[in-house]
């Protein structure tokens, strides 16, 4: 019994490495119902060795032992079917609580791009660029994204893809005098959904870097 009541205290020792919050805040319950079994068997058996035969009181004893092991382990199991809301982790004495943070379906963080967004240039580095214009994202009927510039016909923007981060598109300028000159975007999404970031690099090679901030809401 000693033995047994030694091996399952180690199995509830909040100082294993890597435990779950039942194992770390259940311990001590777990190990009081355990010393409050173990004494309720030893009541049990010594009642049978005062009216029992002595080879039947051990394999009495013995399946006793079986049913409080599993009983034991039943329990355990059925705690840790419940949803865990935290990820709790014990190293080096210290407790650690991670909160779970709702997981954001692609879908719904693309309704967020939807609305109007200022374009700022020279972000970090030197730029020729002065302009700030003003983009703005739509959900077309077949689900897709498209992006426009309003108050710059001469733009085409093609290309436009977003996989739940970071958004790409290739933007077209009409008027440009020598041929086709397109540039390429790639802005990944802050979790505040109010800015959007990354670099740009033109046909030509020649990069730079924007960040589009929020400006309007879509209605």
């Amino acid at each position: 019994m000693d033995n047994c009541m030694t091996m399952l205290s180690e199995l509830f020792n909040p100082r294993r490495i890597g435990m779950n919050r039942f194992e770390i805040f259940n311990w001590k319950n777990q190990i009081q119902i355990l010393v409050n079994r173990s004494l309720e068997i030893a009541i049990i058996s010594n009642f049978i060795k005062t009216t029992f035969n002595i080879k039947k009181v051990k394999k009495i004893y013995f399946l006793l032992l079986l049913l409080l092991i599993f009983s034991c382990t039943n329990n355990k199991n059925q705690k840790e079917n419940k949803i865990i809301e935290r990820d709790t982790i014990v190293k080096n004495d210290t407790i650690t609580i991670k909160e779970n943070k709702p997981v954001t379906s692609k879908a719904d963080t693309k309704q967020q791009l939807i609305g109007n967004w200022k374009e700022h240039w020279g972000i970090g580095m030197q730029t020729n660029v002065n302009s700030a214009d003003v983009y703005q994202i739509k959900l077309v009927a077949n689900g897709n994204l498209e992006l426009t510039c309003p108050a710059k016909k001469k733009f085409a923007i093609d290309q436009v893809l977003f996989d739940g981060q970071e958004l790409t598109f290739r933007k077209q300028n009409k008027s440009y005098p020598k041929g086709k000159f397109y540039v390429y975007y790639k802005l990944k999404l802050h979790d505040d959904y109010n800015w959007m970031e990354g670099p740009i690099t033109n046909n030509k090679k020649q990069k730079d870097y924007v960040k589009w901030e929020k400006v309007e809401a879509a209605k």
